[in-house]
C-alpha cells in the first residue's frame, strides 16, 4: 500500500475509529513485536527434517514412569502426534533466533514438562497434566514454567525447542529411531534436536490463549473450512504494512475491518500478510492490500492489517 494514503490521513487529522468487531479484544497480553517471528498457533506435527519419523505421546513403560514423548513413524491420524502449540507467556529473548514469546505444547490433555525430580542422567519430556496458572492471571494460560518453551528458527520452517537453561528436545543419544525417548540435552544445531512443523489443524484447547496474544480467528464463508488454510491471523491494529503488494490493482472488499481481507489472504498460499484500509481513506470504498511479505509496520488510525503466514 502506497505511503500516500498515511499522508492523507495525517493531513486530515482523521481520528481513530472505534475499536469494534474483530479489533475489540481488550484482554490482549501481548501486543508486541508487531512483526511475529515464531509459528501460527496451530496443531502440528513434529516431523525430524528428511525423515518420516515424528514425535508422538507414548504411554510409560514401567509403572513409576509418566507418559512422555517418543519418536514414532509419522502418521497424522494417531491423536498422540498430533501438538497442540499455544503462547503461554511473554518474556526477553534469552537466546539469538528467538522472539519473546514462550510457548506451551499439548496433546490429548496433557502438556509437555521438562521431567521433574530427575537425579541422574538427560531429563525426559514428559507429558504431565498442565499446571493451573497464578491465581489473577489469564485463566486460559495454563502451564507451569517447566511447561513454557522456547522456539529456535532452525531455517525455513524448522525450529528447536529448549528450556531457559539452552536444553533442547532431543532423540536420546542423537539416535533418530523408532521408539527413542525425547529427553533434554544441550542445544547443539544437531539433526536430533531439528523439527520441521506440518500443520494439522487448528487449536482446539488453546483458543483464548491465541486471542490473548492478538491471534484472531478466520471466518470462512461460503467455503468452509480446510486444514491445510491458517485459521487465524496475527492482528496489527492501526498499522499499515506498505509495500509487497502482489495483487494488480486494490481489492474492493466490505467494510468489516478486514474480515474479509484475512479469509481472502487465507486462501491463497502466496499471501503472507494483509492491510485493510477503511472507507474514508479508500475513497469511500473500503480496500484490501494482500502482501507476499511482511512488510515494517507503519502508524496509520485508518488501517488494520494482519499476519497470516508469518513463516
Amino acid at each position: 500500500m502506497m505511503m500516500l494514503r498515511t499522508k492523507i490521513a495525517l493531513a486530515l487529522g482523521i481520528a481513530a475509529t472505534t475499536s469494534v468487531g474483530l479489533l475489540a479484544h481488550g484482554d490482549d497480553i501481548f501486543l508486541g513485536p508487531n512483526v511475529w517471528t515464531d509459528p501460527a498457533p496451530a496443531t502440528y506435527q513434529l516431523q525430524f527434517r528428511g525423515t518420516n519419523l515424528c514425535l508422538g505421546r507414548s504411554g510409560p513403560r514401567l509403572r513409576t514412569q509418566q507418559p512422555f514423548l517418543v519418536v514414532e513413524r509419522c502418521n497424522p491420524d494417531v491423536l498422540g502426534q498430533n501438538l497442540e502449540f499455544a503462547p503461554h507467556k511473554a518474556a526477553a529473548p534469552a537466546f539469538t533466533l528467538t522472539s519473546p514469546v514462550r510457548w506451551r505444547v499439548t496433546t490429548m490433555g496433557s502438556c509437555a514438562t521438562f521431567a521433574r525430580n530427575v537425579v541422574f542422567g538427560a531429563p525426559a519430556v514428559d507429558m504431565l497434566h498442565c499446571d493451573v496458572p497464578p491465581a489473577g492471571t489469564n485463566p486460559a494460560l495454563t502451564g507451569g514454567n517447566d511447561q513454557s518453551w522456547i522456539l529456535k528458527a532452525a531455517g525455513g520452517d524448522a525450529v528447536r525447542i529448549a528450556n531457559a537453561d539452552d536444553r533442547c528436545w532431543t532423540a536420546q543419544n542423537s539416535s533418530i529411531a523408532e521408539g527413542t525417548q525425547m529427553v533434554m540435552e544441550q542445544c547443539n544445531g544437531g539433526a536430533a534436536q531439528t523439527f520441521v512443523l506440518k500443520r494439522q489443524s487448528g487449536l482446539f484447547e488453546g483458543t483464548e490463549a491465541a486471542r490473548a496474544f492478538g491471534w484472531m480467528p478466520i471466518n470462512f464463508v461460503p467455503d468452509g473450512f480446510n486444514n491445510s488454510i491458517p485459521d487465524r491471523f496475527r492482528t496489527l491494529r492501526n498499522l499499515d504494512l506498505a509495500g509487497r503488494d502482489y495483487a494488480p490493482e486494490t481489492i474492493a472488499t466490505p467494510n468489516d475491518q478486514g474480515a474479509a481481507c484475512a479469509a481472502r489472504c487465507a486462501r491463497d498460499n502466496r499471501c503472507r500478510a494483509f492491510t485493510w484500509v477503511d472507507p474514508r481513506l479508500g475513497g469511500g470504498q473500503a480496500r484490501c492490500f494482500v502482501k507476499d511479505g511482511i512488510p515494517e509496520p507503519a502508524s496509520n488510525p485508518l488501517t488494520m492489517s494482519g499476519i497470516v503466514r508469518p513463516r
